[in-house]
């Protein structure tokens, strides 16, 4: 009996040693079946989530035996099982553990107020793969579905309106919406509301080779409402929202979509009709464009940045609108923001639409063919070519306590580095705005343009810091221009630089102004013209040539009438001169009022009078009455005609 006994416990002792433990990494935890997982998986069965307090709570494990009766003893190894059951009373839960299950979830109104839980969405994954419909399918109730990964369908999610049935209402989280066609979640109809939590929209194809893939769609009147979600990797656009719709993001990222197989598309936002409101949400850089408004639709940005792809970071035509809040646009290349057409219309309050060093295109911003914009507190920077282009008959721009910094460009004739171009019929109104850093002029007006900057600074342009020409009107009140230098090639550096056309349609009216540190004349006028300039200041210009504070050239007349034509310098202040203060060379003009002080040579110099009247000068000032050696005028006055906008090309 005793080595029977001795014989047992030998026997006992050799049996299969017990496994070790599998070892975790810090980011996971052990569960109860012995697996490594996510911490967001739980360690039961179920994860971490509990049954229903109130209502019936059936439970789906893709490893339990069929047919099952729906407890945690029994699962059910299907969830549409589960789903049949659920019809028989009103709410519940439905817990769903790990595994993949081959389904076409479909819920109507027999399920209102059901939630459907996953374990997680990294092990519990609703599969339609095979099935040419949608993986979840919700019509005519509301329901909850939580922590699934949902994939294989076409689309992943559709939530649709059922004629003459009350709205529904599908509220998702902690969703991986992925690999799915078509769209990864669609909402359509009046009364839809689809409500999406912490989800991820990722990896989504077209269905054909007409349409793009959409990651999340808005439309025929639907609502959605996303916090925290991650949208990337789809092959179209991000997000659509479309006519009557509306949609709102909130702490979200739309990652770089990915451009079709035939080069289009590619893009973050597409806005056609409806409505879509970013609060501290991010668009990153897309292959096409960040953002596309259009058909009355309205793009709204509040703590948001949209970046830029190979297009504009954002286009907005068709009488959309943009509305930007303490916002950022980047656009690397130089495209970033383009308003086209007749009540298109772009907001910039206290934001930003910034580009690089590295930019070769541009504008940074255009508004064209009857567009409008209006920007506050708000900056442009790091523009290509030029920062800002307003262009076309209607189209308008107010600019209010608004900086436009280093504008850069690399030729004259294309690239001219301008800071503000209004051109081609036009209107241009600001308020204390600066323009600094241009390497072109740093406020150009051509082409039957118009524009009134009150207390506006422009300062180290290049050329000229404000200029007029082509029958555009300028007028400049209470600001002060400041620093500019000679162009390398097209040289200038002067203050503000009129240029008449063969008529006396072009207008510069400076009013109030300071005019400071020029390399070049401070004021320049050539030919007909309206040319004003009243109680401003003339100082320390001509420091890196021989041109005077005020040069007038090439057939400029008296004063003619209370609104010109003529040059009219009236109560001007002309102080620390290095030459002479006003120089009149083949023109005259209508002088009264004015004083001088620190004037290096003369106070009137002029030159070339064969074919103009002497200047008609209200009080004695030193003259040289037309005498004496001719006196060098400084370097070139001429800058290439500004460049068309895409919008109004002929």
């Amino acid at each position: 009996m005793r080595r029977l006994f001795v014989f047992v416990l030998l026997f006992v002792g050799c049996g299969d040693p017990v496994p070790e433990p599998a070892q975790c990494s810090d980011l996971e935890v052990l569960d109860d079946a012995g697996a490594c997982v996510s911490p967001a998986c739980g360690t039961g069965t179920w994860g971490d989530n509990e049954p229903h307090p109130t209502e019936p709570t059936l439970y789906v494990l893709a490893s339990a035996e069929s047919p099952g009766d729906g407890s945690a003893e029994s699962p059910f190894p299907r969830i549409n099982t589960a789903l049949e059951a659920a019809v028989e009373v009103t709410g519940g839960r439905v817990l769903i553990g790990a595994g993949r299950y081959l389904d076409h979830l479909s819920f109507n109104r027999a399920h209102d107020g059901l939630e459907l839980v996953g374990r997680c969405a990294e092990l519990s994954i609703v599969d339609g793969e095979g099935l040419a419909g949608p993986t979840l399918s919700i019509f005519a109730s509301s329901v909850v579905v939580r922590d699934l990964t949902i994939t294989g369908g076409r689309p992943g999610i559709i939530a649709g309106e059922v004629p003459g049935a009350p709205g529904l209402v599908l509220r998702g989280n902690g969703l991986w919406i992925q690999d799915n066609g078509g769209y990864g979640v669609l909402a359509t109809g009046g009364g839809v509301l689809v409500d999406l939590a912490e989800s991820l929209v990722r990896d989504i194809r077209p269905t054909n080779v007409v349409s793009p893939a959409r990651g999340i769609g808005v439309e025929q009147s639907a609502r959605l409402v996303g916090v925290g979600l991650d949208v990337q990797g789809v092959e179209g656009i991000g997000v659509q929202v479309l006519a009557g719709s509306q949609a709102e993001l909130d702490d979200s990222l739309v990652r770089a979509a990915v451009a079709q197989s035939d080069g289009t598309y590619g893009r973050g936002l597409h806005v056609e009709g409806g409505e879509l409101v970013l609060r501290r949400t991010v668009v990153q850089a897309q292959p096409e464009r960040g953002a596309d408004v259009g058909a009355g639709g309205t793009l709204s940005l509040e703590d948001s940045t949209i970046e830029a792809g190979s297009q504009h970071a954002a286009r907005v035509t068709g009488g959309g609108r943009l509305l930007a809040e303490r916002s950022t646009v980047r656009a690397p290349r130089g495209l970033g923001v383009q308003v086209l057409g007749n009540n298109s219309y772009l907001e910039l309050a206290n934001s930003a639409v910034t580009s690089s060093l590295d930019a070769d295109q541009g504008p940074l911003v255009s508004v064209e063919a009857g567009a409008a914009l209006l920007a506050t507190g708000s900056s442009l920077e790091l523009g290509f070519g030029r920062a800002l282009h307003l262009a076309g008959d209607g189209s308008a721009g107010s600019l209010v306590d608004t900086d436009v910094r280093d504008t850069h460009g690399d030729s004259p004739d294309f690239a001219p580095g301008i800071g503000i171009l209004v051109s081609d019929g036009a209107d241009f109104e600001g308020d204390d705005v600066g323009v600094d850093g241009a390497t072109g002029p740093g406020l150009f007006l051509a082409r039957d343009a118009t524009a009134r900057c009150t207390s506006c600074l422009v300062d180290r342009a290049t050329f000229a810091a404000a200029m007029v020409t082509g029958g555009a009107e300028l007028r400049l009140e209470s600001g002060q221009l400041r620093g500019t230098v000679a162009h390398p090639l097209q040289q200038g550096g002067v203050g503000a630089l009129g240029v008449g056309t063969g008529n006396d349609s072009t207008v510069l009216r400076i009013d109030d102004t300071g005019v400071l540190d020029m390399e070049h004349a401070g004021v320049a006028v050539s030919g007909p013209g309206s040319w004003r300039v009243a109680s401003a200041l003339v100082e320390t210009s001509g420091l890196g040539s021989a041109a005077p504070g005020l040069l007038a050239m090439d057939g400029t007349t008296f004063w003619q009438g209370p609104a010109g034509p003529g040059l009219f310098v009236f109560d001007v202040t002309f102080r620390q001169l290095p030459n002479d203060a006003i120089l009149l060379d083949g023109a005259t003009a209508t002088i009264s009022g004015s004083s001088f002080d620190g004037v290096g040579q003369l106070e009137v110099y002029t030159q070339n009078c064969g074919a103009v009247l002497p200047p008609d000068v209200a009080e004695e000032v030193q003259s040289n009455d037309c005498a004496g050696p001719p006196r060098v005028l400084g370097p070139p006055l001429s800058w290439p005609a500004p460049p068309l906008a895409l919008g109004v090309l002929p």
